[in-house]
């Protein structure tokens, strides 16, 4: 394994830090392909070492709101940016509409589990409506969307204590 920086994405290790889309045999016959501005996958950033990995799947829109929530709750639970504490990602590397997310998560399966084999986290805590199954290597904790796309102080309650459920399990 290379060399990691703490709150370095681009380390050096089993992932490729800059992977033109072009050159991402993945990407090829993906239908997000036509979307995505990105010249490079756009990997996750945070904590590499952290024992704790994120991963958020939804569509490029919910994506960032879902992004943010997260940072926000986060940071209100913990008083801590929780790009320090732990590593987030996306299931899907690129900009992508709902109709083709599915297809666009199955051209992507690979890129995530490199990006999680790099990162060699104990638990993933998912965001969003879907199951990724990595075998028995890893815990896996689901936050649906329902609790954050539909805010609300109800949602969001919900939200927190799935977060923290996941976090502290």
């Amino acid at each position: 394994m290379g060399k990691r920086n703490k709150y370095n994405n681009n380390f050096q290790g089993n992932i490729i830090s800059k992977l033109p889309v072009k050159e991402c045999h993945y990407c090829l016959g993906c239908p997000a392909r036509l979307y995505t501005p990105n010249e490079f996958i756009v990997y996750g950033k945070g904590n590499v070492c952290s024992p704790i990995m994120f991963v958020i799947y939804d569509s490029y829109r919910h994506k960032q709101d879902n992004i943010k929530l997260l940072k926000d709750v986060y940071q209100e639970l913990f008083q801590k940016d929780i790009f320090e504490e732990h590593y987030v990602t996306t299931a899907v590397k690129c900009e992508c509409q709902n109709e083709i997310l599915m297809q666009s998560f199955i051209n992507c399966r690979n890129l995530l589990c490199n990006e999680i084999t790099s990162i060699m986290p104990n638990k993933i805590i998912v965001v969003g409506n879907i199951r990724i199954n990595f075998g028995n290597k890893y815990k896996i904790y689901y936050i649906p969307n329902i609790y954050s796309l539909l805010y609300g102080e109800k949602n969001i309650a919900k939200f927190k204590e799935r977060l923290l459920e996941a976090i502290y399990d």
